[in-house]
């Protein structure tokens, strides 16, 4: 009889995809669906980076399943401004790469583009706006900030934590 050199231990998958998309937030969220489970959860922080290597976690007993966490994957270079935007706004590219004048004038923009004025609330601001100037000194003004960087830093937190739409 032939000896086969590896023993099945179960369905093993990869989750894949770019950075702070929440790859280790729903390997987490099929974890906990099973109880019996005490393996150790994966790292979930808001930046991305948190991932830095490749690592299994066990999501269910019977039949054995495991999920292997990964780091992002990033395109080695971004050709359109409009997608380093995207991926800034985000959160997928760390802080700091883009402009943040830019990427709130992008969140701005993609608001007003589909008539989500949500931000005139939350961010106490009495009008709607297309100038990210403007909104941002109001920001600035009705938050007490120092300086305009908080401002952009409390708008960018905020539309990636869903706030805007």
């Amino acid at each position: 009889a032939h000896k086969t050199k590896f023993k099945t231990t179960g369905i093993w998958t990869m989750i894949g995809g770019i950075p702070n998309v929440g790859k280790s937030s729903i390997i987490n969220s099929l974890r906990f669906q099973d109880p019996s489970l005490q393996s150790k959860a994966a790292r979930i922080a808001p930046l991305p980076g948190c991932t830095r290597a490749i690592s299994p976690i066990r999501i269910s007993s019977s039949p054995s399943i495991y999920l292997m966490d990964s780091p992002g994957i990033m395109v080695p270079r971004i050709e359109k401004t409009e997608d380093g935007l995207k991926l800034a706004a985000c959160g997928s590219i760390r802080d700091g790469i883009a402009d943040p004048d830019m990427v709130c004038d992008y969140i701005l923009f993609q608001l007003n583009k589909h008539e989500n004025f949500e931000y005139t609330q939350l961010m106490k601001t009495p009008f709607k706006t297309d100038n990210v100037g403007l909104l941002l000194d109001e920001i600035t003004k009705r938050f007490l900030f120092n300086t305009e960087n908080d401002s952009k830093a409390k708008f960018i937190k905020h539309f990636r934590a869903g706030k805007l739409g």
